[in-house]
């Protein structure tokens, strides 16, 4: 009976945690984004993007809220009931000073710039 007490709490623990993973790439290019922060804001569990633009995260069953950014992107958040393992494939917009400066920079200093949003932030669904 008192090895159930040490060994069953964690069992029931570690089957109440699942995964969440996907890609992050960018809106306009549709290039993954290495280096994006990746947190759940509720817990503070979090990690960044490799080079192909992935991520995973391993958290507890329940309200999760996913907030996606980077140094030249604009955040993006996602809010939604943790039940099974998940794959959120997340796209981020370059901000307009970040769009300005890599189109001075690659020499297309004329290009329109879009209809890229001035707002810091976005929530999605």
């Amino acid at each position: 009976m008192l090895v159930l007490l040490f060994v069953l709490p964690p069992l029931i623990t570690e089957a109440q945690r699942f995964s969440v993973s996907g890609k992050v790439t960018d809106e306009l290019t549709h290039i993954p984004v290495a280096q994006v922060n990746v947190v759940d804001v509720r817990s503070s569990i979090g990690t960044i993007t490799n080079d192909d633009g992935s991520y995973f995260l391993l958290l507890n069953k329940g309200t999760v809220e996913i907030q996606y950014g980077g140094i030249s992107h604009h955040p993006v958040k996602v809010t939604f009931e943790l039940r099974q393992d998940t794959l959120i494939d997340t796209s981020l917009l370059l901000s307009a000073e970040d769009r300005a400066r890599r189109l001075k920079r690659d020499g297309l200093k004329n290009a329109p710039l879009s209809d890229v949003p001035l707002s810091s932030s976005s929530e999605r669904p």
